[in-house]
């Protein structure tokens, strides 16, 4: 049986769209480059932005999104009828201003030095009258504006354009354009519904279960968030199934990372009584299958009437480069290869007055290592470079996590191999076939010393294998002759 390469798939989960609190059935859409609008018209999310009397008298505004364009100031207004209204008042009293002027130049051109002046001041008219164009060159100064501006300072908009804005770094900077390498799909979240999608996710068949689930959910040093943390690293260890989650700069009680230098030794800190259930969850079998992530990164500038760009959640991050390494080299696990996987051509922002960078916090090596150590991954910055990458990293249990990155993508082939098995009295040359195959197809020379043995001890018509190689050092370096068991 010949060995046919399975696409590597990657599940995003994220605030979307709203989620209603109850009975809620999560739809997993696939997305890439050319369907990010799709996705976006098939998930509606509606989002419901309260709003101060004195600039809405309505007390709040719907807002409904078709396309990532619609989340641009200027489309914004365009798609709502009661924002549309106060900047069409506004453009029609600057046309009718402009063409006042137009008619009082008119009546001075008598005069040579009126004419003059009159040529002077039809320079400044503008031509371009029509409502797009309007509504973009005045969104900071028109009546809708104060508005624009709630809009955007809303915690719900953010996190919502926030998640598109990630979707769309993914898909656009590793390069996503169908299904058949790398398979990209979403689904809306929230902490509320989180263990309700995680089941969904458990519940699925066998061939669409991803090989890495993106959380874009924040998590912190309260109950209610380690718990639920807790439920996830359960999730990971029942599907052996690698996820990401982020760590908020209020877990380390403090306001944003830009702030770490407060914190001594980040290991000591966590000795701390407080974070006894944190650690503890670190002891688990699913940590060491869980990436915890910190330090958000900029894809959107800021506009006019914002301090700051958009950041995104470093699980985007860990997501894009891990599908930028199989595109290299057909493995996620060289995402930590600086020097080629790398996401370039982001927004800055103002670090200190003097110097510009990509993430929310700039790190130094000792900064890093130190959370490498307490198992805390980071996205990491350069100074006045729009670059952002993971040098090192280490799974919630502390250890380097591309051994199970690894170890999914080989379970999963075999899986799939059994599935298509017609009925042959030797499966170990099939189990072989397989792993050569996949190697092979990845750009890498197999193993020399794959052994499958038939262990003879499996009840009724299953069969247990014993398989053990060493791993190609191009794909994962150093990392020994590996064995495990698998029931055919």
């Amino acid at each position: 049986m010949s060995y046919e390469q399975l696409p590597y798939k990657i599940l995003a989960l994220g605030p979307f769209a709203p989620v209603p609190e109850e009975k809620f059935k999560p739809d997993f859409v696939e997305v890439d480059l050319y369907s990010i609008d799709e996705a976006i018209e098939k998930l509606s999310p509606v989002l419901y932005i309260p709003l101060p009397l004195d600039i809405c008298p309505d007390g709040a505004v719907s807002l409904k999104f078709k396309r990532i364009k619609d989340f641009k100031p200027e489309s914004i207004i365009k798609n709502n009828s009661y924002l549309a209204s106060l900047s069409k008042t506004n453009a029609s009293s600057q046309t009718t201003g402009q063409k006042n002027k137009s008619v009082q130049s008119g009546k001075e051109e008598k005069s040579k030095i009126d004419d003059i002046l009159s040529m002077v001041a039809s320079s400044e008219i503008v031509t371009d009258t029509s409502s797009d164009s309007l509504l973009k060159k005045n969104q900071t100064d028109s009546d809708a504006s104060p508005i624009i501006r709630e809009i955007f300072s809303n915690r719900e908009f953010q996190k919502t354009e926030s998640a598109w804005r990630g979707l769309l770094n993914l898909v656009k900077k590793a390069g996503i354009k169908g299904f058949e390498k790398i398979c990209v799909s979403i689904s809306s979240v929230s902490h509320n519904s989180l263990e309700t999608v995680l089941d969904e996710i458990a519940s699925l068949p066998q061939d669409e279960i991803p090989n890495m689930v993106l959380i874009d959910l924040g998590f912190d040093n309260t109950m209610p968030s380690i718990e639920l943390l807790e439920k996830v690293t359960q999730f990971t260890d029942t599907m052996l199934l690698p996820a990401c989650i982020w760590i908020k700069p209020d877990f380390f009680r403090i306001e944003n990372f830009n702030q770490i230098h407060k914190i001594p030794y980040i290991k000591n800190h966590l000795d701390d009584v407080s974070y006894a259930k944190f650690k503890k969850i670190k002891t688990l079998p699913g940590a060491a299958w869980l990436l915890a992530n910190c330090n958000s990164f900029a894809v959107r500038p800021a506009h006019d009437f914002e301090e700051h760009p958009l950041f995104v959640s470093p699980v985007w991050a860990i997501g894009t480069l891990c599908a930028m390494s199989v595109n290299n080299s057909g493995w996620p696990m060289g995402f930590t290869r600086y020097n080629t996987n790398r996401i370039e051509d982001l927004a800055m922002v103002d670090c200190d007055g003097k110097s510009t960078a990509s993430t929310q916090a700039l790190f130094s090596e000792d900064r890093i290592m130190q959370l490498v150590e307490a198992g805390i991954t980071p996205v990491v910055g350069m100074k006045n470079k729009d670059v952002v990458f993971i040098p090192k990293e280490s799974s919630l249990a502390g250890d380097s996590i591309k051994f199970q990155l690894f170890f999914n993508r080989i379970i999963e082939s075999l899986i799939d191999i059994r599935k298509k098995s017609i009925s042959s009295n030797r499966p170990e040359d099939e189990i072989r076939t397989a792993l050569t195959g996949l190697f092979k197809q990845t750009g890498h020379n197999p193993p020399d010393d794959i052994l499958v043995i038939d262990n003879r001890t499996a009840l009724d018509d299953q069969k247990i294998f014993n398989i053990s190689f060493i791993p190609p050092e191009s794909i994962l370096a150093g990392s020994g002759k590996i064995e495990f068991s698998f029931t055919w």
